[in-house]
């Protein structure tokens, strides 16, 4: 019995992942930067900077994840959509 490989799913996967990690630290980012008006006045600027780092990792995660998706994608003749968005929403 033979077993057949997949590799339709490998770098649709991935672009996937990126392309959310794009969206949350995106998310992320702007909750911490209109966060800082509301915490000036109290000084607890500690949730600031957890929204702030998270949104940073999230878009370099994004930004790493769409490069391979890419490379996946071209790999296998795949179209390389997701991974782009993936991509340009990990850099913004």
């Amino acid at each position: 019995m033979e077993q057949y490989s997949n590799p339709q799913g490998s770098s649709k996967g991935l672009s996937i992942a990126a392309l959310i990690c794009g969206v949350l630290g995106i998310i992320s980012f702007f909750v911490s930067v209109f966060s800082i008006k509301g915490v000036a006045d109290s000084g607890n600027v500690t949730g600031v900077l957890v929204f702030g780092i998270l949104g940073l990792i999230l878009g370099l995660l994004g930004i790493i994840l769409g490069a391979i998706g890419m490379k996946k994608a071209k790999e296998y003749g795949q179209s390389k959509g997701l991974a782009i968005a993936g991509l340009v929403t990990g850099i913004i």
